[in-house]
């Protein structure tokens, strides 16, 4: 499974752990405004053109959106754990193909086609590291 891990160093969050939930709670909307944006570009590079099944042609770069159904499939994030287990932010894609999409799969002539990872650049873009420094300095506001 993927997993975006950010690690902070002599930190002690078992201080504050209703505080951690809370700015969890705050970036989960960020990030997943930034999922959508990322499935959204035209960055993803594909061999040739295809017609999609909504009847778009595309070449490349091309985004992974096709009839929107891997793009509305995204649940909200949702803040799991608690302070004795730590909180982790979860997000799913329920598209079955969804998982095909980020690590590529093979096609009926037992190539494989490219992945495309749309949620290395969206942590890329909207860090989680960089938005509990600034929030937790502004003191969670």
């Amino acid at each position: 499974m993927l997993q975006g891990k950010v690690v902070f160093e002599n930190w002690e969050p078992d201080k504050y752990p209703a505080r951690v939930k809370q700015l969890l709670n705050r970036y989960s909307p960020k990030i997943g405004a930034q999922f959508q944006e990322e499935i959204r570009k035209a960055q993803f590079g594909w061999p040739n053109e295809t017609r999609r099944k909504n009847g778009q042609i595309v070449g490349s770069p091309r985004d992974i959106v096709d009839t929107g159904n891997f793009a509305s499939s995204q649940t909200p994030g949702k803040v799991v754990g608690n302070k004795n287990s730590r909180y982790s932010l979860v997000f799913q894609w329920r598209a079955p193909y969804a998982l095909a999409i980020l690590l590529g799969y093979y096609n009926n002539r037992f190539e494989k086609e490219k992945e495309r990872d749309w949620i290395t650049p969206a942590l890329e873009a909207e860090s989680l590291l960089q938005f509990f420094k600034q929030t937790w300095i502004k003191g969670g506001k």
